[in-house]
């Protein structure tokens, strides 16, 4: 079995571990489970959360854990492969992903020679910058999205997300992103590069638009946890895409009760839709 986790929400919430998260890990990790995270933080360095993972007790591989910034230099270098120059509205660690990819992202005062345009996070977010992206995508070059999150969970409260900038650049060029984050499938499909191909795929998330949707769209057998987003509430009025097929109290209930119970009604491995 492949878990398909997503962490904000699933492993921790802000800078709070969520209770029983080490042992639900090392439970699974015992069983002979793979491990794959999901995230759609595009602006934390991708370092920083592999060591968020190891102070939780967890030694994971830089490639089983995939962020916003790194499938938006995938999915740029995969569909539009003649791209060389992006411009970044967001992170430093957007930009470090897509010279990681071997693309060399513009200078903002040089905007007007980008081929292409990236928009997540920007913790510095200001009119001018704004405005640099609108130039861009006017031009009618590629334009992704690091992710849709309009708000994500911080500690005890709500912060403004990638969605929310995304939705700006959107309304001021007059058309849509293509989008890197869940609810696409394309972190699920990355990650699972790394995973046997007889692994059966799970997805564990707390979010019903993002994990849960994402999961759906490719097929895959999906696990609510209420410890983020989702409320028993929420799920219980969700539309039919939304609804996931199990739901657990939180991590550790999701890997000692419902993972079980998943193996035994699986009939085998499910292949992504691609």
């Amino acid at each position: 079995m492949a878990l398909l986790l997503d962490m904000d929400g699933v492993l921790y919430r802000g800078s709070t571990v969520l209770p029983g998260v080490p042992q639900a890990l090392d439970i699974a990790s015992t069983q002979g489970y793979t491990l794959l995270f999901a995230t759609n933080n595009g602006w934390a360095p991708h370092e920083q959360i592999l060591d968020r993972l190891h102070s939780m007790g967890f030694s994971a591989e830089p490639g089983t854990v995939m962020t916003a910034a790194i499938a938006s230099a995938r999915l740029l270098h995969r569909h539009w492969p003649a791209t060389r120059r992006p411009y970044v509205l967001g992170s430093e660690e957007v930009a470090r992903q897509l010279r990681n990819a071997g693309l060399t992202p513009v200078p903002s005062d040089d905007e007007m020679t980008a081929d292409s345009l990236v928009v997540g996070l920007d913790l510095h977010l200001s009119y001018r910058k704004l405005t640099h992206a609108q130039a861009v995508g006017l031009q009618g070059v590629p334009f992704v999205a690091t992710d849709l999150d309009g708000a994500y969970p911080w500690e005890d409260r709500w912060l403004p997300g990638s969605g929310a900038i995304v939705a700006a650049v959107e309304a001021s060029v007059g058309r849509k992103a293509t989008n890197a984050g869940k609810p696409s499938p394309l972190m699920y499909e990355l990650l699972l590069e790394c995973a046997p191909p007889s692994s059966i795929p799970v997805v564990v998330g707390d979010n019903l638009k993002t994990d849960i949707c994402a999961g759906r769209s490719a097929g895959f057998p999906t696990v609510a946890v209420l410890t983020g987003i989702a409320s028993a509430e929420a799920i219980a009025t969700a539309v039919p895409e939304e609804r996931p097929d199990y739901v657990a109290s939180d991590l550790l209930d999701a890997v000692t009760r419902v993972l079980p119970q998943i193996l035994a009604v699986s009939d085998g491995p499910v292949s992504i839709v691609r």
